[in-house]
């Protein structure tokens, strides 16, 4: 498992086939610290990382189709798209997925900051007995979470300076007169 923008991330998980995958999540989220409160779906994609398939976490979407939309970029009418089959992970098992020997997946985690992770198949081997799976096999590098609240934020008023400068105001009512009037409002309008 890989991260697109931090090139010392590196996670080798091993899993059985009919595990599901709720457990393959459960073993990521445990070994790169994501906590347990974000929603997540894995997406089965094909050779160029294309979605074909989601499992989520929980579902929550209808059944209906996504509407048709106004392409932002260039303003063209768009055809309606027929949304992805999803699958629930606690539900969906590893075999009935995996359809290339080289299968590609894209795990999506906290849809509100986004974190993408970027899974592919090596192999597929016989399970040993004596170990309990999923298991993580390989382990470098840690993620780099974006601290969104950094010590460095912009500098704010207080409520009582606000008020203090409100209060304290020199300007003339004229030069406000004269603001109305350039905008053609005059001493007359009724409010």
């Amino acid at each position: 498992m890989l991260l697109d923008d931090q090139d010392d991330f590196l996670r080798d998980y091993e899993i059985k086939s009919n595990q599901t995958f709720l457990n393959l999540y459960e073993i990521i989220r445990q070994t790169v610290k994501l906590q347990s409160n974000e929603l997540a779906s894995f997406f089965i994609c094909d050779s160029k990382w294309r979605k074909k398939k989601e499992i989520t976490l929980m579902d929550m979407q209808d059944e209906t189709e996504v509407d048709s939309q106004i392409d932002d970029d260039d303003d063209e009418y768009r055809k309606p798209q027929k949304k992805l089959p999803t699958f629930i992970m606690e539900k969906a098992k590893i075999k009935d997925f995996i359809e290339d020997p080289a299968q590609r997946m894209l795990l999506e985690y906290d849809f509100l900051n986004p974190t993408v992770f970027y899974l592919e198949l090596f192999k597929i081997a016989e399970a040993n007995e004596n170990i309990t799976y999923p298991i993580c096999v390989k382990q470098a590098g840690e993620l780099i979470q974006p601290n969104r609240f950094s010590d460095h934020s912009v500098p704010t008023i207080e409520d009582d300076e606000l008020l203090a400068d409100t209060l304290d105001d020199d300007e003339p009512d004229e030069l406000i007169d004269d603001d109305l009037a350039s905008l053609g409002f005059n001493n007359d309008t009724k409010w």
